[in-house]
């Protein structure tokens, strides 16, 4: 029955044990631990003390047990009792806490019995009650650690009567025991000497072991469980067994990133262990360590305060930003940091911080030990406990006063860069890589008609607007993927402002890269325009001055030609008039006169096609003739000769043929000039292609070279010589090079020169060629007439021409009538219609001094028959309406003078009849 109590009272004893350390065993395991002479008391407070039952004290626990018990210390001292013992004995606390055991119970050494020998005594003794009464109670004794760390024994009371109900209430203590340990959430499992189970809670088959303790019982754990237990525990549990003694560690368990806690205590049959899932625990240790190892190596200065403005923790990069140690820094108030003029506004930011409302300092300074300035962004933030209330203020500092100084400079850099753009004359716009406008000079302002504030943002082409003087269409290659590309961007183009004026532009587009050499990334585009009007009035001006001194050089030339053509003419018709008054034949002298006359008309033509000028009118030809015919041109009455290399597939271009033939001229002039004694200039064209660079753009080119045997051009003047009005020579106005300069840039072309003084001067002429095959020169046919006889209405204001004309025409059988001006030949030709008898032809001069002209009638004429066949005639060669007959309505055209033939197969393409032989018989 005693051993029955002892054993309820040690059980009762670590139940509280177990519960305040949620570790749990079985009750005859209890009794075990509890008999162990290295029983720890200070480790049981310890564990008690972190109970999750109402965090009370283990005496407070063991206060509740239905037994009374005392301790005592080695020198027989009682130190402790509970309240059972103090109403079992009679006495209060007062009385019997200091006082010798055997002040109450003389007899007894159980102090001295169980200290020596370190052993457990039970026995029956005497105790005197305060009464003088003599009560006899059963104890049991034990060796135990006291709270104080000293030596001391345990004891505990039990009255005679109550050891019969002793059983029953160990018996019930099992049963709560065994209820407590299969309800606890830490798994436990006891294991005897021979490492096998002896008992497992749910939790161990559950959660631990994951097999039932039926299947466990009787087994050995290093077999069953190998999978799941490491060397960790095989080598703490061996040393709690051998050395009997308890032990704590922490390990992870079963390879899946669980770890636990496991204390392992020695008992009579083996040892017993409890396993407790500390995951979490170490998930928050592991992210705790981490995240102050970032604050404590973070560049930024991360500051923490309390709520009454004192500092609490200071990283390395605070001690690194404002040079005071954590030492100095933490309890001191932040406004050490704060400078004096700043600290009224940092109370009242403070104040509003501990009243929760979230603040961002984005640029703010602050002052460093030593007392300079420093400029920071501050983020602060708020650290609540679990009841919401505001226990600290976090802040984060950045260093940012090298970007504010970086920020000053580029200031004062984009200030002078201002001051610099708004000084020039050209726009300058800057766009980034989406293509919108971030910066704009005044000129740019002026020239669109936007302010700075509706500019800033916008994509470039909706302030930028261009359109395309030919056809009037948007371009829209102005981006970042077109300049990468290298695209090139069409002439003639046309801004239109925002009060929808147009104005002529040149314009210019840059990549903007990064200052990273190695990707070299494009950024953005950088594009420059300048109103070119006045610059196309001035070089329309000096193309007519230019056009001008060119005539002048040609007078003389030209004048022989025409001199000595109208010489032979003259001669010949007095030769047949005098031949035929003899009545003599004077075929001869009539066909020289005819020759005479086309050479007349062929150096007119020339002299027509040199003198255009303006915008160039481009259309596909081959300059092969052009080339040739130039050359002599320019050449007449001179002692210098042209030798002319051209490749026989010289590739097609698209030019204004009288503009590049001025062009052409000037250089073969200047060569003539260069060479007053005479010489050769050789002129040779070719096809090259090139690839894009800085001089040129990718594509295919025809080359002409123009090279004289001349002086040739010193170097301080040969980049002078495409200016304005530059010349070294006594006669000319030094128009010619800077006129073909400009010509060949709107041609999209380019022009260089080369030249050594004494060696002579070489002129490149580069022009892009085109695709598609255009016909060189026109193949002459033999000529035919078609076989009907047609009705001709002939229009003219010339009568000679109308007589000549017609009587040609009607002596191969056609009939003409003649008109002088547009209304008559209307009249005519409505009538003749009326009359069912309408014409089959109908040729008309361009132009009538005083009347209308071809050009109004046609329209007239198409509104009475739209299938009118009509032929324009005129001498204007350069007319647009001769390049471009069939837009204004005519089916053919001859060009006067003309020979008949000429006319003969205009008629032939334009009445579409089967074509006859025919030779003229003059």
């Amino acid at each position: 029955i005693l051993l029955s109590l002892l054993l309820g009272g040690f059980l009762s004893f670590f139940i509280v044990k177990r519960l305040e350390r949620n570790i749990r065993r079985n009750a005859k395991q209890l009794l075990s631990v509890s008999s162990n002479p290295q029983f720890d008391y200070i480790e049981f407070q310890k564990i008690a003390s972190e109970s999750w039952l109402n965090q009370k004290r283990p005496e407070m626990m063991l206060a509740n047990l239905p037994w009374g018990y005392f301790m005592i210390n080695a020198l027989g001292v009682i130190v402790d009792i509970n309240d059972n013992g103090l109403t079992m004995l009679g006495l209060n606390r007062s009385q019997i806490i200091g006082t010798h055991i055997q002040k109450w119970s003389p007899k007894t050494m159980m102090h001295v019995r169980v200290l020596e020998n370190k052993s457990v005594i039970t026995e029956e003794i005497p105790f005197l009650l305060p009464s003088g009464e003599e009560k006899r109670y059963y104890i049991y004794s034990f060796p135990m650690l006291l709270s104080s760390g000293e030596e001391g024994a345990m004891t505990w009371l039990l009255d005679r009567i109550d050891r019969f109900n002793a059983q029953k209430i160990i018996e019930e203590s099992t049963v709560k025991i065994g209820n407590i340990l299969e309800s606890i959430s830490e798994a436990f499992f006891a294991l005897d000497q021979d490492w096998r189970f002896t008992y497992l809670n749910q939790a161990a088959e559950n959660v631990l072991f994951g097999r039932s303790k039926e299947d466990l019982i009787g087994k050995s754990i290093w077999i069953e469980c190998s999978n799941s237990i490491c060397s960790k525990h095989y080598t703490e549990y061996h040393r709690v067994m051998s050395e009997r003694t308890a032990a704590c560690f922490e390990t992870p368990y079963a390879n899946n990133g669980t770890w636990v806690e496991v204390r392992a205590y020695p008992s009579g049959e083996g040892i017993s262990v409890f396993v407790r899932d500390i995951t979490e625990r170490k998930w928050v240790e592991k992210t705790t360590q981490q995240l102050a190892a970032i604050v404590e190596t973070s560049e930024d200065a991360i500051i923490s305060m309390t709520p009454d403005g004192k500092i609490n923790s200071w990283n390395q990069g605070a001690r690194k930003l404002y040079g005071y140690s954590a030492e100095e820094a933490i309890g001191k108030l932040f406004l050490v940091i704060i400078p004096n003029p700043l600290r009224d506004k940092m109370r009242e930011i403070f104040w509003k911080l501990i009243h929760g409302q979230v603040y961002e300092d984005n640029h703010t300074a602050r002052i460093r030990k030593d007392g300079s300035t420093i400029y920071v962004s501050i983020k602060y933030s708020l650290i609540r406990d679990a009841t919401g209330n505001i226990v600290e203020i976090s802040s984060i500092h950045r260093d940012i006063t090298e970007r504010i100084q970086y920020e000053e400079a580029l200031a004062k850099e984009r200030e002078l860069l201002m001051v610099t753009l708004n000084s020039l004359t050209e726009g300058v716009i800057a766009t980034d890589s989406q293509d919108r406008i971030f910066l704009m000079n005044e000129a740019a302002r002026n020239l669109t008609g936007y302010s700075q504030s509706e500019a800033i943002n916008q994509p470039l082409d909706k302030i930028l607007y261009i359109i395309d003087d030919k056809t009037s269409e948007p371009i829209q290659r102005i981006t970042i993927q077109s300049v990468s590309q290298n695209q090139e961007m069409p002439q003639n183009q046309i801004l239109v402002t925002r009060n929808l004026n147009e104005v002529s532009i040149s314009i210019h587009s840059s990549p903007i890269k990064s200052s990273n050499a190695a990707s070299c990334t494009i950024i953005g585009v950088v594009t420059v325009f300048q109103d070119i009007s006045e610059k196309q009035k001035t070089e329309q001006e000096l193309f007519k001055a230019d056009k001008l001194e060119s005539l002048g050089i040609l007078a003389g030339g030209i004048a022989h030609d025409f001199n000595n053509l109208l010489a032979a003419i003259l001669s010949n018709i007095q030769l047949a008039q005098m031949k035929y008054s003899r009545n003599e034949d004077i075929k001869k002298y009539l066909q020289e006169s005819v020759e005479s006359t086309y050479r007349a008309s062929d150096l007119t033509r020339q002299l027509l096609t040199f003198s255009r000028g303006g915008a160039p009118v481009k259309k596909a030809a081959s300059l092969a003739e052009l080339i040739r015919d130039t050359a002599e041109f320019a050449l007449r009455g001179s002692k210098v000769k042209a030798i002319c290399q051209i490749a026989e597939t010289l590739w097609p271009v698209e030019v204004d043929t009288g503009q590049i033939s001025q062009v052409i001229y000037n250089m073969v002039i200047n060569a003539k000039q260069a060479m007053p004694k005479g010489g050769i200039v050789k002129i040779n064209a070719e096809n090259i292609s090139n690839d894009a660079n800085e001089r040129f753009s990718s594509g295919n080119y025809i080359r002409i070279i123009v090279k004289d045997q001349g002086v040739g051009i010193s170097k301080e003047n040969l980049s002078k010589i495409f200016d304005p009005f530059f010349t070294t020579k006594k006669e000319g106005s030094g128009l010619g090079l800077s006129t073909s300069y400009s010509i060949i840039k709107r041609h999209d072309g380019y022009l260089e020169v080369e030249s050594e003084v004494g060696l002579g001067t070489t002129f490149l002429i580069y022009l892009p060629a085109l695709s598609q095959t255009v016909i060189a020169s026109e193949i002459e046919n033999e000529i035919a007439v078609a076989g009907e006889k047609l009705k001709i209405l002939l229009m003219d204001d010339e009568e000679i021409i109308l007589t000549s004309v017609a009587e040609m025409l009607e002596i191969y059988g056609h009939q003409t009538i003649s008109a002088r001006d547009g209304g008559k030949a209307i009249e005519i030709y409505r009538q003749a219609l009326e009359e069912g008898n309408p014409f089959d032809v109908v040729i008309m001069d361009l132009t009538v001094p005083g009347g209308m002209g071809g050009q109004e009638a046609i329209s007239h004429l198409r509104d009475i028959d739209p299938t009118i066949k009509a032929v324009v005639s005129s001498g204007y060669a350069n007319d647009p309406i001769i390049s471009n007959y069939e837009q204004f309505g005519f089916c053919g055209v001859v060009t006067k003078p003309y020979k008949f033939d000429e006319l003969i197969k205009v008629l032939n393409q334009v009445v579409q009849s089967k074509p006859l032989p025919l030779k003229l018989d003059l």
